[in-house]
C-alpha cells in the first residue's frame, strides 16, 4: 500500500508540474500577443475601411454569434492542455510570432470595418455589445482570433483522439466563422489570419526542430 501511495503522489505531483508547465507556454505566448494587440493602435496612422465582399454579404449578421466568438478564450486553454507536450512550446512561440507579425501588419496597414448596432433586448445582445465596447475599432487584418484558433486546432490534433480532434476542428471552424458573423471581421481578415497562423506555424516547427537536432 506504501508503494501503491508514493506511486500515486508521483504521478499526481509530475500532472501537475506538467499542467503547470502548460499553462506557463499558455500565458507567455497569450501576452505577448495580447501586448503586440494593444500597443499597435498607439503608432498606427489612420485606418483603411475594409469592404465586405460577397462572402461577407453571403453570411447574414447575428448577434447571437457572440457566444461562439467568446468560446475562443475557452478552447485555447482546452487545447494546451490535452495537446501532446511536444507540440505545447511550438504553439506558445507560434503564438508569438504570429503576434509579432500581425502586430506589423497593424502598424503599417491599420484597418477598421463598420461595426452592426443592435437595440433588439436579449442577452446576446448585450453580450455583444458589450465586445463592442472592450475591443478596439482597429486591428482587423489579418484576425489573431482565427490566428490563433489555427494554432491551437491544429497543436491539439492526434490521430489516437479522433473524436476529440473533430470536435475540436468544427468548434474552431465555428469561431472562424462567427467572426464575420458579428461583423468584427470580413472574409478577407479571416484568410489573413489562417494563412498568418499557417505560415509561421511550419516556420516555427522548422526552427525548432533544426534547434533540437542541434542539440542531439
Amino acid at each position: 500500500m506504501s508503494f501503491l501511495t508514493k506511486k500515486s503522489n508521483f504521478w499526481c505531483r509530475s500532472r501537475l508540474i506538467s499542467i503547470a508547465k502548460r499553462l506557463a507556454y499558455l500565458m507567455v505566448g497569450w501576452l505577448f500577443v495580447g501586448a503586440n494587440y494593444s500597443l499597435a493602435p498607439y503608432f498606427q496612422t489612420d485606418p483603411v475601411k475594409l469592404t465586405p465582399s460577397f462572402i461577407d454579404h453571403a453570411i447574414p449578421f447575428s448577434e447571437h454569434a457572440a457566444w461562439a466568438y467568446l468560446s475562443f478564450f475557452i478552447i485555447i486553454p482546452i487545447c494546451f492542455l490535452c495537446a501532446s507536450y511536444k507540440n505545447v512550446r511550438w504553439m506558445s512561440f507560434s503564438f508569438m510570432g504570429s503576434g509579432l507579425l500581425a502586430g506589423i501588419c497593424f502598424v503599417v496597414f491599420p484597418t477598421m470595418i463598420e461595426y452592426v448596432a443592435v437595440t433588439t433586448p436579449s442577452i446576446s445582445t448585450d453580450l455583444y455589445n458589450k465586445i463592442v465596447a472592450t475591443d478596439v475599432e482597429l486591428n482587423c487584418f489579418p484576425s489573431l482570433h482565427v490566428a490563433l484558433t489555427v494554432i491551437v486546432v491544429w497543436g491539439a490534433i492526434n490521430k489516437q483522439h479522433w473524436l476529440r480532434t473533430i470536435l475540436l476542428m468544427i468548434w474552431g471552424v465555428v469561431i472562424c466563422i462567427s467572426i464575420i458573423q458579428l461583423r468584427r471581421h470580413l472574409f478577407l481578415d479571416l484568410m489573413g489570419g489562417f494563412l498568418l497562423a499557417v505560415g509561421v506555424g511550419i516556420i516555427v516547427r522548422y526552427c525548432l526542430n533544426k534547434l533540437g537536432n542541434k542539440s542531439n
